[in-house]
């Protein structure tokens, strides 16, 4: 009988596999399990090298720096998340009093500059909404003008109405009235209340009615006692929606000024079309130009823009019950008014804004009716809400490049 001895190298192991095999009687089955040996053999031999080698070289590479506070506040920002993968690398971040919020800048890359825009995106839209914003930004700066599209928040949510009051319930007559009423008199003789059947139902009723009563005592006092009121928690005060949207509007005037642009231009989308206003009014954007600087552009700048934009405007301003209409109060700013007409208050309302515009005599005041922008970009790369807008600027808004003297 052949004994076996555990190799100690695998040529060994291969050579005793083929005699093994050849002398059992199991046959191919003793040359699979040979087979096995040698490559467990192999195996063992080898893989403590290989990972003595990996760990040496870990050991040796250098620790891939960690990344930046920006870095790490801006990837966690809400906005991060709402654009594609492809133009969050555009994403220009600016400040306000209430933090980072996000923006997208495009640079006039014709190298014959007009002046700037600022995109003020509709309600549930983002800073790079597709086929009007991010169309408007990207086709606008091969022309002449840079653009800069700044992500505000929603406006704040519509209080319940009231309910309307209950309605009183009618006056019901007196049981105790009814029953001395001389139609209802009982006759003499007849069902006397002193009667012994009268007397005792009597005393029945008014010990049920006594036991309810003492009840209902019971039942207040335990609910007294077991309801404990809870302190008033302190509420955080937040600031609202339309001063963080002025606050962004402030920080992108400063941001295009310190780009050298001061020829700009606001568009406003939908409910975006009325902040942008509202803020213009109340408040004289920074680094209006001036003077003799004024006086060689030949450009009327009041309230710090060259002109207005509105694409599918609604005339009632957040959190407000004034109409977009009521601040038509430059009449030598030109206004472009494109609306879209998708409902049937839409071509109402573009009626009461021409009207406001021709009773507060605003002289180029510009009002089309055109269909929603699409995807198809057939007129090289626009769309036709572009190049109405780009036609509008360079009409009336285009400016030129002056040395800061």
């Amino acid at each position: 009988m052949m004994s076996y001895r555990y190799p100690h190298s695998y040529k060994h192991t291969i050579v005793l596999n083929m005699a093994y095999t050849k002398n059992h009687p199991f046959g191919a089955a003793a040359k699979y399990f040979g087979l096995l040996i040698t490559f467990y053999t192999l195996f063992a031999v080898f893989i403590p090298i290989l990972s003595v080698k990996a760990y040496a070289a870990a050991e040796v590479a250098p620790q891939a720096p960690a990344q930046t506070n920006t870095q790490t506040n801006t990837q966690t920002h809400p906005d991060f998340e709402l654009y594609s993968a492809a133009n969050r690398a555009k994403i220009e971040w600016l400040e306000a009093k209430d933090g980072k919020f996000s923006a997208f800048w495009e640079p006039d890359s014709s190298g014959n500059p007009y002046g700037a825009v600022l995109i003020i995106h509709d309600h549930g839209q983002h800073a790079d909404w597709p086929h009007t914003v991010n169309a408007l930004r990207e086709s606008l700066s091969p022309h002449g003008w840079a653009a800069l599209s700044i992500s505000v928040p929603p406006p704040s949510a519509q209080p319940v109405p009231k309910r309307p009051p209950l309605p009183t319930p009618a006056p019901t007559e007196d049981p105790s009235k009814k029953a001395d009423s001389p139609d209802t008199a009982v006759p003499p003789g007849k069902n006397d209340a002193t009667t012994p059947e009268t007397t005792a139902k009597t005393a029945t009723d008014s010990a049920a009615e006594a036991d309810a009563l003492n009840t209902q005592d019971l039942t207040a006092d335990a609910s007294k006692k077991e309801t404990v009121t809870p302190s008033p928690t302190p509420l955080i005060p937040q600031t609202p929606p339309e001063e963080i949207v002025n606050q962004r509007m402030k920080a992108a005037f400063e941001f295009l000024n310190a780009q050298g642009q001061f020829n700009i231009v606001v568009i406003g989308l939908g409910i975006g079309a009325g902040r942008a206003i509202r803020y213009l009014n109340d408040s004289s954007p920074p680094g209006n130009i001036a003077g003799k600087k004024a006086r060689q552009v030949k450009a009327t700048l009041t309230h710090g823009v060259r002109a207005l934009i509105f694409i599918d405007p609604r005339n009632q301003l957040p959190e407000s019950d004034m109409q977009i209409s009521d601040f038509f109060n430059a009449p030598n700013i030109p206004i472009l008014d494109i609306h879209f007409g998708q409902h049937h208050n839409d071509a109402l309302e573009a009626k009461v804004r021409r009207k406001e515009a021709k009773k507060k005599r605003i002289i180029h005041y510009y009002q089309i009716k055109m269909m929603p922008p699409s995807a198809n970009t057939i007129f090289d790369g626009e769309n036709r809400l572009t190049r109405r807008v780009r036609g509008f600027l360079n009409k009336h808004a285009r400016g030129v490049e002056i040395e800061d003297k």
